[in-house]
């Protein structure tokens, strides 16, 4: 399988060098969308992670469609730095709008009859 894919990108790079660019800019497009999971996930208590997952399939969803539908750039926008933004804005929405479920366990109270080791 690594060979096939060798074979297809050292046919790329010889015949098309535009498609290489291409897919590296979808490469690092794709891969910055996991910075808002990484920073909020790190520096933000509220996040959830039913937010960042939403959050980076949203990027990933808008770079794919604004890359693949050759809408990139988006009026002069990159289209991962686009997806960036929503992804960003995504997932700060959702963790606002759910709450953290904190698992707490029961306080149990002991009640202490008779004398210290005694009987």
């Amino acid at each position: 399988m690594v060979g096939v894919f060798g074979l297809i990108s050292v046919h790329f790079a010889v015949y098309s060098s535009t498609t290489l660019v291409s897919l590296l800019l979808l490469g690092y497009s794709g891969v910055s969308q996991f910075f808002p999971g990484v920073v909020l996930g790190l520096y933000w208590s509220r996040v959830t992670t039913n937010a960042v997952f939403v959050g980076l399939v949203t990027g990933l969803a808008v770079v794919g469609y604004l890359i693949l539908t050759s809408r990139d750039p988006f009026f002069g926008w990159n289209a991962g730095f686009l997806a960036l933004g929503l992804n960003f804005l995504v997932t700060v929405v959702l963790a606002l709008c759910t709450s953290r479920r904190i698992n707490h366990r029961p306080v149990v109270e002991y009640e202490i009859t008779g004398e210290p080791g005694g009987t």
